[in-house]
């Protein structure tokens, strides 16, 4: 595993994927639809067998999601998949959000195209005073910038602001897998064909 100090005390993790078979993905034999919670955006939608491989591959995170980042984590009850594709066409990438679940994965699947990196920026998430009583060490101004590196995978709190730079050239193919501890704050209306998604 590598770590950055940087990155645990803001509540990030980051890591590289050991197994890089599992995901060399053909995109051709994958089904793409509207992504979760868009309306003009679309993914990929993952198969069984790369279903399977992830729910292992994450399992494998447990201990170091209450190491590093929650002591009161447990595991996930429910993690929903699916590859993010982003081209010159999306004219603005993506703006600056949060995710409605209690974790997030965000892995590159390649790294052939310019634009593209993830920003998270620590200033705009109010949220990270209530991580501030877990860790005394969130800094307010935190502004980071992760460049595109294939099979990098960033793990990270829900509540932690980030943003998808513009993709000027290439297209970017990333796997998000978001992720629940309990269903309290998943909404099944979000997802119109749930089943596809889920892990």
């Amino acid at each position: 595993m590598i770590y950055d100090t940087e990155f645990y005390i803001n509540g990030l993790l980051i890591n590289y994927c050991s197994d890089e078979s599992t995901f060399d993905i053909n995109k051709n034999k994958l089904k793409i639809t509207k992504q979760p919670n868009s309306t003009n955006r679309y993914c990929l939608i993952l198969n069984r067998e790369m279903k399977l491989q992830i729910r292992n591959i994450i399992e494998n995170y447990y201990n170091d999601i209450r190491e590093f980042i929650d002591h009161k984590f447990i595991k996930f009850n429910k993690i929903i998949g699916f590859i993010t594709i982003n081209s010159e066409n999306n004219i603005n990438g993506v703006c600056l959000h949060r995710d409605n679940t209690d974790y997030t994965f965000n892995m590159f699947l390649n790294d052939d195209y310019e634009g593209g990196s993830i920003i998270f920026n620590g200033k705009s998430d109010k949220i990270n005073e209530k991580y501030n009583r877990i860790t005394k060490h969130v800094d307010e101004n935190f502004i980071c910038n992760i460049s595109p590196e294939k099979y990098k995978m960033i793990l990270h709190r829900g509540y932690n602001a980030h943003q998808v730079e513009k993709v000027k050239k290439g297209i970017r193919y990333n796997l998000i897998l978001w992720c629940y501890e309990k269903n309290d704050k998943f909404n099944d209306t979000m997802i119109e064909n749930i089943d596809d998604f889920i892990i």
